[in-house]
């Protein structure tokens, strides 16, 4: 942390600003700076309103080259991240929180899902966890009337097909009619046995999760999954499988993070319930 506790008003700014007085200055040691203002901005106690303006003194003083400030700032933001998510949910003071800390440190969403894509998804996910979901501008889903879309992702709809092989033999009689010549009468008899099962995939297309129903549409067919027939969700590695009342069978969907597709069913499901 910045702060040693003993300092005064405004507490770790005096030592920056004494840092920044000294004329040539070691680089090292004002980028040392940088790292822990950008620190600072993470913790609950912070003046972000001062951040900003000491950022630009320090980098310009340790002569910081964009992509070393953009790393430094990508492993503080990945801690602090990680705090916020340590019960898998968010809040919207904890929200606007994050929203401020962002903002201090220069960075826009643009920047935080170019750089930290894995914790976008988090955060994503423990927003749907929290039971609150925004609205998809402009969808790909032609919707119904007063339905949002609150998410939607590539999918491959897959079924589980058996493997089988041929397995037989010989039947039949061989006899000999010349020194060099035999001749075999008869033929092979078998038949197909399974011998295992694999993963198919039949359709591609996009998955729809709105405020009242999850949409499959793929090339060949399209597919509608309302929460109010919904039995079953499942998730596994690399998907999703959905049941309805009405429907004989699971659907199968595999998509980039389940995880995230599954708590914006679940979300949505509970409040169209």
């Amino acid at each position: 942390m910045v702060s040693s506790g003993n300092e005064k008003a405004d507490g770790p700014l005096s030592g920056l600003r004494r840092a920044i007085g000294i004329r040539n200055a070691d680089e090292k040691a004002m980028e040392e700076r940088y790292e822990q203002w950008v620190q600072y901005a993470i913790r609950p106690d912070a003046d972000l309103a001062q951040v900003p303006g000491y950022l630009a003194a320090a980098a310009e003083a340790a002569k910081l080259k964009p992509k070393r400030a953009d790393e430094i700032k990508i492993e503080t933001l990945r801690t602090f991240i990680a705090g916020l998510l340590d019960d898998n949910e968010i809040s919207e003071e904890e929200d606007d929180w994050s929203n401020r800390v962002l903002g201090a440190l220069g960075v826009d969403s643009t920047w935080v899902t170019t750089n930290l894509m894995p914790e976008t998804v988090e955060v994503m996910t423990a927003r749907a966890n929290s039971g609150r979901l925004e609205a998809v501008d402009n969808p790909e889903l032609i919707t119904k009337g007063g339905e949002e879309v609150y998410l939607e992702v590539v999918a491959q709809k897959t079924k589980e097909v058996t493997v089988k092989e041929y397995q037989g033999g010989y039947a039949g009689v061989s006899y000999k009619i010349s020194k060099n010549m035999r001749v075999n009468t008869g033929g092979t008899r078998g038949r197909m046995v399974p011998v295992g099962t694999q993963i198919v995939t039949e359709d591609v297309g996009i998955l729809s999760i709105t405020s009242t129903r999850v949409v499959f549409v793929g090339s060949k067919k399209t597919q509608e999954f309302l929460y109010t027939k919904l039995v079953g969700l499942q998730m596994f590695e690399e998907g999703l499988t959905l049941g309805v009342s009405n429907r004989q069978t699971s659907s199968s969907f595999q998509v980039d993070n389940p995880q995230l597709v599954a708590a914006t069913i679940g979300a949505a499901a509970r409040v169209d319930a």
